[in-house]
């Protein structure tokens, strides 16, 4: 297998894109010379269809968020997970927790000292 220098990969990796990017922009006036021109009468009609579309659509926007509204004033309100005793359990248990792994923390690198009598 032949060995080809970094740099000439390199070279030949920067400019893929841009040749590609030019047989594509050659490509481009083809395609737009293609398309037919419309005629006035055609642009009125393809206008006129576009405002009432454009108008039921609105009346559509208008309808959903009445009746996102709706629905979102009719939901009830979630039940809270824990009651008011259940909180102040569930918090002093955590305190006795933390407590505990803080003084193990502490006092591990301590040697625990004798009393002397």
């Amino acid at each position: 297998m032949r060995r080809f220098p970094f740099s000439l990969l390199l070279a030949l990796s920067l400019l893929a894109p841009s040749v590609s990017a030019q047989e594509a922009a050659e490509q481009a006036p083809a395609v737009q010379n293609a398309e037919p021109e419309a005629s006035f009468a055609d642009v009125e009609a393809i206008d006129t269809k576009t405002l009432t579309l454009l108008n039921r659509l609105r009346q559509e926007n208008q309808r959903l968020k009445l009746q996102l509204q709706e629905a979102q004033t009719q939901v009830p309100l979630p039940l809270p997970l824990l009651s008011e005793e259940q909180k102040w359990f569930a918090v002093g248990g955590s305190v006795g927790v933390v407590s505990f792994l803080l003084g193990l923390l502490v006092t591990r690198g301590r040697r625990r000292r004798q009393w002397l009598n």
